[in-house]
Parts: C-alpha cells; structure tokens; sequence
C-alpha cells in the first residue's frame, strides 16, 4: 500500500524516456511505496510527443498504472 502519493510532471517523464541508465533518473528514485498520480494535460503532452507506435507503446507502459488526474473534474 503506498504512504504517499506524487503528481508526476511531464519533463520527470521525458527525463526518464530520454535517459540511456534509467536508474539514475528522477521518476526511479521515487520510492515504491509511493503511488504516482499524473495530470490529463500531462498524459496528453506525452501523448502529442509520441511521435511512432514504438514511443507510444513507452508511454503507455509507462502510464497505465498511474492514477489520471481528470482536469475538470475534482478528485474524490
């Protein structure tokens, strides 16, 4: 169960997508007990940067599991 959760920006992610050692980026320093939440705008700016199906299979596989933040609708 996680202890905390983080709103994750979009240049975290392009950071960890960039990186040729993933392990020394920010988004993998985040702990796992750590749930990760990322905004609608965000996931979409990610989305609009996936420029082949390859990018955009990384960005769902990076993002599926993530809590979307809808932007017009407050969170329960």
């Amino acid at each position: 169960m996680a202890s905390s959760s983080l709103v994750v920006d979009t240049s975290v992610f392009i950071e960890y997508l960039r990186a040729p050692n993933k392990t020394k980026t920010k988004l993998f320093s985040i702990s796992d007990k750590t749930s990760l939440c990322i905004s609608t705008i965000t996931l979409y700016e990610l989305l609009m940067g996936a420029v082949n199906s390859e990018k955009q299979n990384d960005i769902e596989l990076l993002t599926s599991d993530l809590t979307i933040l809808s932007f017009n609708k407050k969170q329960q």
